[in-house]
């Protein structure tokens, strides 16, 4: 599908740190031809360089208008940003607060205004209630990572009458999938035996991602088999607070922390066994990857259960507690690794390829339908 003219998105985020939510951005855009393209993605607050890079690398220009605790400032910043990209399509990935810069580009005339979901919960706050409702009188498309996560931001009824547009958290399998190579290197690199079980985590040094539980588990696991060694993947605001805990903890020879990789698929290959016991998340892109490595893995019971693809994750709840946590990684029984499920990604809309391709053409059908109104 062909249009006379380029199309023009500015993508809003709260920032840009090699998270699930940029790490998703690049996976699609990077299959697009960016020669139809003009693009500039929108921060909040300082992004890591290396995640800057890899935007620009694409063509992306990107702007830190400050956070909303200056909301004048915020506002101001952000019509400046939007008089200067001219786009036809804002894409806010800000959950809830997607409401402030849909808000401004409806004042400014921005003809299409997408609020994407990246959150799945069941529990809102008052507040998260208000800009919930606030969000869809804004909003000219809605978008989300999975079906809890449409129904979170959007409601049940606007899900079935098929009004959100479900983009998945597509990856690349051939690039994950495990690599009995790439698991000797880094093995090797981080001096971890043969004999030795390797329970990893990878995600931002945030709150959301529980990193205390996730301390506490390995403290378990190591108290009940001192073969256990544990790797932790991100960065984050949390990082001192984290080490802190493994001292207290005398984890210090057992914990491995790596941060600004570019080689997370290695990583997966070298690892036993995945956690992600987060408080709460959309339909995570770790855990996609995660399987497409075909980890075993365990889950906490607030993740949505639509991304089980190989039928291999566990989920548990985190108020049972570390032991519990601790229990089932002892019972897990690591399988053949070098089963190809690709199938089952294409399957239930996993495949990068084939969902960029869906995305370029809803972009496209919106600048046509711009033309001919």
């Amino acid at each position: 599908m062909k249009t006379n003219k380029k199309i023009r998105i500015i993508h809003f985020l709260y920032g840009l740190t090699n998270g699930g939510i940029e790490s998703v951005l690049l996976n699609y855009f990077s299959r697009f031809n960016l020669k139809d393209y003009s693009l500039a993605v929108v921060v909040q607050s300082k992004a890591d360089e290396n995640c800057i890079a890899k935007f620009e690398k694409l063509g992306f220009k990107i702007y830190n208008v400050g956070s909303k605790k200056n909301l004048i400032k915020y506002v101001k910043n952000v019509i400046k940003v939007i008089k200067c990209e001219k786009p036809n399509i804002i894409h806010s990935h800000m959950n809830y607060s997607n409401f402030f810069p849909l808000m401004i580009a409806k004042l400014m005339k921005v003809p299409n205004r997408i609020s994407h979901s990246h959150v799945a919960s069941k529990k809102l706050s008052l507040k998260e209630k208000i800009l919930r409702y606030l969000n869809r009188l804004v909003a000219t498309d809605y978008m989300a990572c999975g079906i809890e996560a449409a129904q979170t931001l959007f409601g049940m009824k606007n899900y079935e009458n098929n009004k959100v547009y479900i983009l998945n958290n597509a990856i690349d399998y051939d690039e994950y999938k495990f690599n009995l190579m790439a698991r000797k290197k880094i093995r090797k690199e981080l001096n971890i035996l043969d004999d030795e079980i390797l329970i990893g985590h990878v995600g931002r040094l945030e709150p959301q991602k529980n990193h205390d539980f996730i301390i506490d588990i390995f403290d378990c696991c190591y108290k009940s088999n001192n073969k256990y060694k544990f790797l932790l993947v991100g960065s984050g605001r949390l990082k001192q607070e984290i080490i802190s805990k493994i001292e207290s903890k005398n984890l210090k020879d057992r914990v491995i922390m790596l941060e600004k990789r570019n080689d997370v698929k290695d990583l997966l290959s070298a690892m036993d066994i995945f956690i992600l016991p987060s408080l709460r998340e959309g339909l995570t892109l770790a855990g996609l990857e995660a399987q497409a490595s075909n980890l075993p893995c365990l889950f906490s019971d607030t993740i949505t259960k639509e991304g089980d693809i190989n039928h291999n994750i566990k989920y548990l709840s985190i108020t049972n507690g570390p032991l519990i946590w601790q229990e089932q990684i002892n019972n897990i029984t690591i399988k053949n690794r070098n089963k190809n499920n690709k199938d089952n990604f294409k399957k239930h809309g996993f495949d990068i390829n084939e969902e960029a391709y869906k995305l370029d053409n809803y972009y496209r059908s919106m600048i046509t339908y711009e033309k001919d109104k």
